[in-house]
């Protein structure tokens, strides 16, 4: 069996927690204990397989995983940490988009030449430079040609948000999942380093994606100094990688 304990983060962080165990179990024949992610109606399907309650693998690192030992492994598999690694995942992406299918008739998407900007707020205000600055959003949105800018964001209050408003930018803030859908279905997409809008793109409709990754870390992709993580989707020509 594969046994998943969230590890408390958001729905993208869930996503990927959930990506994983689903993709090592199937991959062992083995019976996944995950609890289903709120909105994803196929996370609920079961997972059946192998039951094997004896010599159990702990994963000790909190974004790392030797996916060849544990598929290696005899014996049950306990699973607990972000694991924000693309290679995880990479060669799935058919399977995650059915996993992650959303649709709603009555949420609203973008035009064919609309640009969605994500701006993720609220915690990462005061989490070191998580939050990427008025600048960094500013100017790549001046970058782009478009009918329509719409910004995502958690805190439609926020002075910058106010800003990017006052410059003609429409404002979307509703729940996480209609939000979700509006960017995942965006065809111009900025992203935010947060995994929520990096599902989004990643198994999304859009054909151009500006993605921010530090220049200077010793992880690759979206976060910087200190965390050991690769989100780079090295497999995937729609990203324009922009250094922050």
């Amino acid at each position: 069996m594969v046994k998943l304990f969230y590890s408390g983060g958001r729905k993208g962080n869930q996503m990927m927690e959930y990506s994983v165990a689903r993709i090592i179990a199937e991959s062992k024949g083995y019976k996944l204990y995950a609890d289903s992610i709120e909105g994803f109606e196929n996370t609920k399907n079961i997972v059946d397989g192998n039951i094997i309650n004896n010599n159990f693998y702990y994963n000790k690192h909190q974004f790392r995983l030797d996916m060849q030992h544990i598929l290696n492994h005899k014996g049950g598999i306990v699973l607990s940490g972000y694991f924000q690694r693309y290679e995880l995942i990479k060669g799935h992406k058919e399977k995650l988009k059915n996993w992650f299918y959303i649709e709603n008739d009555t949420w609203k998407k973008p035009g064919n030449n609309d640009l969605v900007v994500h701006i993720r707020l609220g915690d990462y205000k005061n989490i070191g430079k998580n939050y990427l600055g008025f600048d960094y959003y500013y100017n790549t949105i001046k970058s782009e040609s478009f009918d329509n800018c719409y910004i995502v964001t958690d805190e439609p209050t926020h002075e910058d948000i106010k800003k990017l408003e006052s410059e003609g930018c429409k404002i979307i803030s509703n729940s996480a999942l209609e939000d979700y859908y509006f960017l995942r279905n965006a065809k111009k997409l900025v992203i935010s380093h947060s995994t929520f809008s990096w599902w989004a793109a990643y198994l999304g409709d859009a054909h151009t994606i500006h993605f921010p990754v530090y220049s200077n870390s010793d992880s690759r992709g979206l976060w910087g100094i200190g965390y050991d993580l690769d989100l780079i989707i090295d497999d995937d020509t729609r990203i324009i990688y922009k250094n922050i």
